[in-house]
């Protein structure tokens, strides 16, 4: 895995606002789609826009005759010759055009303000960020990278490893930890010429969290290292035919281990579901016979 320092100087060549990091199901992915169709509508509608324009004075030019008629031809009762079809086409172009680019701008902007929401981390924010809690986020980022292109993986040895959920997990902490250190900043530079005992407590437990948020990005960032330098191992160990062998047989054992235990567990719990019918059935009847058995006998004369 690159060093800290490599992984930042790659982070700051991209752009700022590049995702690097999202939480399962924030459709990040539209963000780049909307910006796409936002600077293809902004582009398409200058040149409709410009073209129009260039189209107007054409058409005036060659009606000869007042631009505002043309343009409005009801305003004059008397005008019944047809608008000249190039007029027409600028009038549409231009205002087409300004609308569309319009629409462009605003898909392109409301993609900008999703950029900066909390379900994402981009690649601006971790170059901003406290060296601190930047270090340790781009470590799990290649730990991360590096568990999901191992063999271990793509072949299916591990299931149920949710890396980037765990990778989230660590983002969010980054987060917080980046929010928390920019008000602190805040605070210190307001209470730079004024006297700070009365914020003394508040200012100690905002830099004891901030310590605690450091410590534990950075404790569990080593967790997932320590996970990707065993998965590195463990690939290595498949790289060797007769390892790969004799672990696809330890494989196939315990794959026929686990359904036959489901297969045990399915049994035990069609045994312990049956329902007591039959004890049911029992005690009604028993119920009935005992208030017979209550009745006084009639004695025969």
């Amino acid at each position: 895995m690159a060093s800290p320092e490599k992984r930042l100087e790659e982070l700051k060549a991209r752009p700022a606002g590049q995702v690097v990091i999202a939480r399962e199901g924030s459709w990040y992915r539209w963000i780049y789609v909307a910006k796409a169709l936002g600077t293809i509508a902004l582009v398409i509608g200058t040149v409709l826009a410009v073209l129009g324009i260039l189209a107007l004075p054409l058409g005036f030019l060659a009606a000869g005759t007042n631009p505002f008629e043309l343009l409005f031809p009801m305003v004059k009762e008397t005008n019944n010759e047809p608008t000249p079809w190039l007029v027409q086409a600028g009038g549409w172009a231009v205002f087409g055009g300004l609308g569309l680019s319009l629409a462009g701008y605003g898909l392109g902007g409301a993609a900008e303000v999703k950029i900066a929401g909390p379900d994402i981390v981009t690649a601006g924010e971790i170059v901003n960020a406290p060296t601190r809690l930047a270090r340790p986020l781009v470590r799990a980022l290649d730990a991360a990278e590096a568990i999901r292109g191992s063999a271990a993986v793509w072949e299916g040895w591990l299931t149920g490893v949710d890396v980037d959920a765990a990778l989230w997990n660590l983002a969010q902490q980054f987060k917080a930890g980046v929010h928390l250190d920019g008000e602190l900043r805040a605070v210190y530079d307001q209470v730079a010429g004024a006297s700070a005992p009365d914020f003394r407590e508040q200012i100690d437990a905002a830099e004891a969290a901030v310590l605690a948020c450091t410590e534990s990005l950075k404790a569990g960032t080593q967790r997932l290292v320590d996970i990707a330098d065993r998965v590195g191992s463990f690939d290595r160990e498949l790289s060797e035919p007769a390892r790969r062998a004799e672990l696809k047989e330890r494989e196939r054992s315990t794959r026929r281990a686990r359904e036959q235990v489901a297969k045990l567990s399915a049994a035990r719990t069609a045994v312990e579901n049956i329902e007591p019918v039959l004890d049911n059935v029992v005690d009604v009847a028993a119920g009935q016979l005992d208030a017979y058995g209550e009745l006084p006998k009639i004695e025969k004369i």
